[in-house]
């Protein structure tokens, strides 16, 4: 169509139009050219062969020759005008576009399944998988009380839990293996893409086992005394170790030296049992985990040292309904812990002279 100049018009909006329209058509030409070259099957070798960090092992893991996997990876090479990986004797690496390209080929697969999952859902939307992700210490009490709950009402839904550090759960939800988080804020993280809501305050408590000589004190116990007892501890450089550190310092006692340092609960509370130790444990985990019948609160003034645990999820990425679920049903059971009337937050009696002075 041939152009008309109006007279009494800017030129120059004219001559932006034509541009406009011819950038247009060269995108519309670009993602034709895609359509048609690119295919998933390329974008999961590449995939592989990252996460293998080999051409050989994507390649026996994929039920594929060598030369296939190598030929696939060319292909998308040439499609998009670059080195995707870096290849030596000790294996493959992604460049800076093919760590670009695999970004975006995570979302798409993870699109994918969301819009499979979503389909099945829309014949019962009380039907189909979570995966959550989440710290220890959220996993021995509060998460479980959460699927107990939800199961209950929607017996439907299944469940995929992965309990690890921090740095691995926050990994696996940008790596789209899990679509939530249950954990402490990704502080590190601040103002990256992964978006934070907050369920609780989690506040630490000085507990022993049943067994233990100070698990029936009255009278409270003064910063001094702390010091002289068996601690078993979260190690120093975590999240809750420098909630420890913190708790400590606002006593105006320095860290008493852990006779055993570890982030595993289990082997805290098995320990706790012996009535040898103490330890410092969340208050999530006093009021709901099974074990928390053996554990007695001490009299101790703890400072405020709290922080939140919430629900993290990756900006801008839609939720199936079943996860929109679960979210939903930690918020009820939160707010057992946000309550201070509630009968499950820990506490513990003050001796009788406490009383009095007040």
């Amino acid at each position: 169509m041939p152009l008309t100049i109006t007279p009494g018009y800017n030129w120059y909006i004219l001559f932006a139009v034509g541009d406009i329209t011819g950038s247009l058509r060269w995108t519309m030409r670009f993602d034709d050219k895609l359509a048609r070259r690119v295919k998933l099957r390329e974008m999961r070798i590449l995939l592989a062969a990252v996460r293998w960090g080999s051409l050989a092992k994507a390649a026996e893991n994929l039920g594929m020759s060598q030369p296939a996997i190598s030929k696939a990876i060319a292909g998308l090479e040439d499609t998009f005008g670059g080195a995707l990986l870096d290849r030596s004797h000790s294996g493959v690496q992604p460049t800076m576009q093919g760590k670009i390209l695999l970004q975006r080929a995570m979302n798409i697969f993870d699109e994918l399944r969301l819009a499979g999952e979503e389909l099945e859902q829309l014949a019962d939307p009380t039907r189909g998988t979570v995966r959550v992700a989440c710290a220890h210490a959220v996993s021995a009490g509060f998460l479980p009380r959460v699927l107990d709950a939800l199961s209950r009402t929607h017996p439907g839904i299944r469940y995929s839990v992965v309990e690890a550090e921090r740095a691995q759960i926050f990994r696996a939800l940008r790596e789209r293996e899990v679509d939530i988080v249950v954990a402490r804020p990704p502080v590190e993280e601040a103002g990256s893409d992964l978006e934070f809501d907050a369920l609780y305050e989690e506040r630490l408590f000085v507990v022993a086992g049943a067994r233990h000589p100070l698990s029936n004190q009255r009278r409270r116990l003064l910063p001094g005394e702390l010091a002289s007892l068996d601690w078993i501890l979260p190690t120093a450089d975590s999240a809750v170790g420098q909630l420890v550190e913190t708790f400590f310092r606002n006593m105006k006692i320095p860290v008493p030296p852990a006779v055993v340092s570890s982030m595993s609960i289990h082997v805290t509370c098995a320990l706790l049992d012996t009535g040898r130790f103490v330890s410092l444990l969340p208050g999530s985990l006093l009021a709901f985990a099974p074990v928390r019948s053996s554990l007695h609160v001490l009299p101790v003034d703890v400072p405020e040292t709290s922080g939140p645990v919430g629900i993290t999820t990756v900006k801008h990425r839609s939720l199936t309904p079943v996860a929109k679920l679960f979210i939903d049903h930690a918020r009820k059971i939160a707010e057992q812990l946000n309550n201070p009337d509630s009968p499950r937050l820990p506490r513990y009696r003050p001796a009788a002279t406490d009383r009095k002075s007040k």
